[in-house]
């Protein structure tokens, strides 16, 4: 969960979109990855993505 969270921040990842980080941290869906980062985190990926000034 925490390479997701640094993905969904880094510069080097801004093209991809959460889909594509989830399956690249070994989900295989971008519910189960929206799930289960929430319940680590208490925020959905994409709000993670936007409060790190990253959009997608």
């Amino acid at each position: 969960m925490n390479a997701a969270r640094v993905r969904l921040a880094g510069a080097g990842w801004a093209s991809y979109s959460i889909a594509q980080i989830a399956h690249s941290c070994g989900f295989g869906s971008h519910a189960s990855f929206t799930t289960a980062f929430r319940a680590e985190f208490g925020l959905t990926p994409s709000e993670a993505r936007r409060r790190s000034g990253r959009s997608g």
